[in-house]
């Protein structure tokens, strides 16, 4: 059985022979952030936003790491060689380090560094030719929450709403106590309603997705209007398209809306403004 070789603090090793502290506060108490990205023939796409991201993730925990552009670049470069990889998934793990006395002592002590580069195994082809089913749900999520705005190792929300609420469905849309759409469990959301195009300011409990930036930028880039502010449910009842993105599935067409077992959208028309993002999308991310 191959094992994948991988980074940890310094040295690379195999899988089965890399060893983190049992005492680790990321294993402890998800005292850790990441970021996920991937390649595009063993070039790392969008990776100074990434990092750029995971600095100010850092900063918010209280993490007292620099990550180096370009020493990470060459770890991943190193990654790839040593893995006879292509397109990768690529992800970066920094936790704060061993406990140095219980979950509020925030002393940083040699933070663990783990980056980790695998063969990618994409989103099916289907689903980019038919569209994702997406549940809505309903969870409450607090305004004031910091949590969501950096990738905390903690993803317990999403993986309950899979569990309890995912049957039958490709992704799940978070929405708060208003019924105002907020992000899926892996993915930020857009609508297309006529000629603009809408999603979820970040001033709401969102992540700053590096690919939903980017899409913003090139949908305003070739003359696209884009409004960053609240969508409520009836307004993804009413739009034309729909779709969703992330650092691995790119852009991702919406083709039906479900809550609480009820489908309430059906997008019939072809996905036009949301191929045309796609692809401009890939040809940037392929360089």
């Amino acid at each position: 059985m191959k094992r994948d070789i991988i980074y940890l603090n310094g040295d690379f090793s195999t899988e089965d022979l890399a060893r983190i502290s049992p005492f680790d506060r990321g294993f402890l108490y998800g005292d850790s952030v990441f970021e996920s990205l991937r390649s595009f023939g063993r070039r790392p796409a969008f990776l100074a936003e990434h990092l750029e991201r995971i600095s100010k993730s850092l900063a918010i925990m209280g993490i007292d790491i620099l990550l180096d552009q370009g020493e990470i670049l060459s770890i991943i470069e190193k990654l790839h060689e040593l893995n006879d990889l292509s397109d990768a998934y690529i992800r970066i793990t920094v936790s704060r380090g061993e406990d140095q006395g219980g979950p509020f002592n925030l002393t940083t002590k040699n933070p663990t560094v783990l980056i980790v580069a695998r063969e990618l195994k994409p989103y099916p082809d289907r689903l980019y030719k038919e569209g994702m089913r997406v549940g809505l749900l309903r969870r409450g999520r607090s305004s004031n929450s910091i949590s969501h705005k950096m990738k905390s190792t903690n993803l317990i929300e999403s993986i309950l709403a899979r569990k309890e609420d995912g049957a039958g469905l490709d992704e799940l849309v978070f929405l708060d106590s208003g019924d105002r759409l907020l992000e899926g469990t892996v993915s930020n959301i857009f609508i297309v309603r006529g000629e603009s195009l809408i999603t979820p300011p970040i001033s709401r409990p969102i992540l700053p997705g590096i690919t939903r930036s980017v899409i913003i930028l090139l949908a305003e880039k070739i003359g696209i209007e884009v409004k960053e502010e609240d969508i409520e449910l009836s307004e993804i009842i009413g739009s034309d398209e729909a779709f969703l993105t992330n650092s691995l599935m790119g852009v991702m067409a919406i083709s039906e809306v479900f809550k609480g077992g009820e489908r309430l959208k059906l997008f019939l028309r072809s996905h036009k403004v949301t191929d045309r993002l796609s692809t401009q999308y890939l040809d940037l991310a392929r360089g």
